[in-house]
């Protein structure tokens, strides 16, 4: 599972692809567990240097 949302990651230009992406890699899946993926994927996405990040 961690493999195929690190994919997804790496292939979206947007959090809101990733979204997308995992709603049709999971079709059926209940919005809480959407939701943790979504998670999982912006954690691989701050540890792969993917995630933006604004000046605080």
């Amino acid at each position: 599972m961690i493999n195929e949302v690190r994919a997804i990651v790496e292939r979206s230009g947007s959090l809101q692809q990733v979204r997308d992406e995992l709603a049709r890699a999971k079709p059926g899946l209940a919005e809480y567990r959407l939701a943790g993926l979504i998670r999982l994927a912006r954690v691989l996405a701050n540890l792969t240097g993917r995630a933006n990040i604004p000046d605080a």
